[in-house]
């Protein structure tokens, strides 16, 4: 059987990865000179959601509340905004906890399936990724704290390992954070981040000396279904200026395909008469070097207002913000001014919790389109005959990713699927018809 996955983040890489596992021919299409060169490059660093992550519940989008209380997002209410997505956000921004608890609950099956799946690929190849424990979600205010019980409660009740802190607390456990006055956080000594990035670029090395094919800097234009198999027509980048008449592109063929491309996989099941209810937003992240090894933290810390994920990345500290929305993706001077007021309030953010610990004159910012399911669960499994998918798995969900493509590769390898029915179905494109 042969396999074309569309796709070289997290999720395509995987996708191929566990397909190659079960011994299919794989062919992997991917539009840059490497992997890992958009949202994944850009990945926050957990690994996988937790009971808190405003990734788990629907129609997620993680910290559009801040926009009522003039935080990070405010500057994204704007005319600009589609109406639809301006509704979705404000739906989102009055969900209360007990969505995250079902949204959570719902999801449990396959965040340990994907645990399972991340740790039985680490040890099988002994991947070293920049793996570490433990994350502190930090309030500013003693208001945020307070609002913070129904949180405690919802951990207490799904049995999630967490410890209240108080600021002295927080400073012991993280000396490397402002002495400036802070109410306190809450630490969840389990949760995992690591780097995303580089353990795609593991697992592409594993492919390449197991014999995949890639087909780096081909771009995937257009998808045909036919009954003896499928073919997949691709642009090479560097034949994009031969002719703009008439392109020199290459078809490849084979028994099925995997859209696993993000944003970039809209368009195509579009091409192919695939209708899903997908959002794009677009996700800002910052990376700079380590100037001071003392005052940079050890756990990852999450700034529970501002909704900024702040992690070690080997000699690097990643800084990572909530999804902004706009009516278009396009860079108008609007959203220019946007992303630049995110990535000041990301180094303001820095500065504010860990200062000295980073140089920020020499941070490099990314900008890259992530996809949202409408309900903000994954999208994986079969569109159509031959044509499936394996996306939208969220802000903190790389290992689901993992997770989703193992079970990818047992549906279309026609072994017996680890997940149960009721998983597969909750997952599946099906459940939008």
């Amino acid at each position: 059987m042969r396999v074309i996955v569309v796709g070289g983040g997290i999720a395509g890489v995987a996708t191929a990865y566990w397909l190659y596992r079960q011994g299919i021919q794989v062919s992997l299409v991917e539009r840059h000179a490497t992997v890992a060169q958009e949202a994944t490059l850009g990945h926050s660093g957990l690994v996988l959601p937790g009971p808190l992550d405003a990734g788990v519940h629907p129609g997620s989008l993680p910290g559009i509340s801040g926009a009522h209380r003039g935080g990070l997002l405010s500057t994204l209410f704007r005319s600009s905004i589609h109406a639809d997505q301006h509704d979705l956000a404000m739906r989102t921004a009055g969900q209360q906890l007990a969505h995250f608890a079902l949204q959570y609950l719902r999801l449990k099956p396959l965040i340990a399936f994907a645990k399972s799946t991340l740790d039985e690929m680490q040890s099988h190849h002994a991947i070293a990724y920049e793996k570490q424990s433990g994350a502190l979600h930090l309030f500013r205010k003693p208001e945020a704290l307070q609002c913070a019980k129904e949180a405690l409660l919802l951990l207490t009740q799904q049995r999630y390992p967490h410890r209240l802190l108080t600021m002295d607390d927080c400073l012991t456990l993280e000396p490397a954070l402002s002495h400036e006055s802070f109410a306190g956080g809450i630490l969840m000594p389990d949760v995992q981040s690591a780097n995303c990035p580089l353990f795609a670029k593991q697992l592409k090395r594993i492919l390449v000396e197991g014999g995949v094919q890639l087909f780096l800097e081909h771009e995937a234009i257009n998808i045909q279904i036919e009954e003896t198999g499928v073919h997949v027509a691709c642009l090479p980048r560097k034949a994009e200026s031969v002719s703009a008449i008439a392109p020199c592109t290459e078809t490849l063929v084979a028994d099925a395909v995997v859209l696993a491309s993000g944003a970039g996989s809209q368009a195509l099941l579009e091409r192919a008469g695939v209708q899903l209810p997908l959002h794009l937003v677009r996700c800002s992240a910052l990376t700079a070097p380590i100037a001071d090894e003392e005052a940079a933290p050890q756990s990852a810390l999450i700034d529970t207002i501002e909704q900024t994920t702040l992690m070690r990345a080997g000699r690097r500290m990643r800084f990572a913000s909530a999804p902004a929305i706009f009516k278009k993706l396009c860079k108008t001077e609007q959203q220019r001014k946007c992303q630049e007021a995110i990535f000041d309030k990301m180094k303001q953010t820095a500065l504010g919790w860990v200062p000295g610990a980073v140089r920020l004159s020499a941070a490099h910012h990314q900008d890259h389109i992530r996809l949202l399911s409408q309900d903000g669960l994954p999208i994986v499994g079969c569109c159509r005959d031959r044509l499936f998918v394996n996306m939208a798995h969220g802000s903190a969900g790389w290992a689901l990713a993992c997770g989703s493509a193992r079970f990818l590769a047992q549906l279309i390898s026609d072994h017996k699927p680890a997940l149960d029915d009721d998983m597969s179905a909750m997952l599946s494109p099906g459940r939008f018809t």
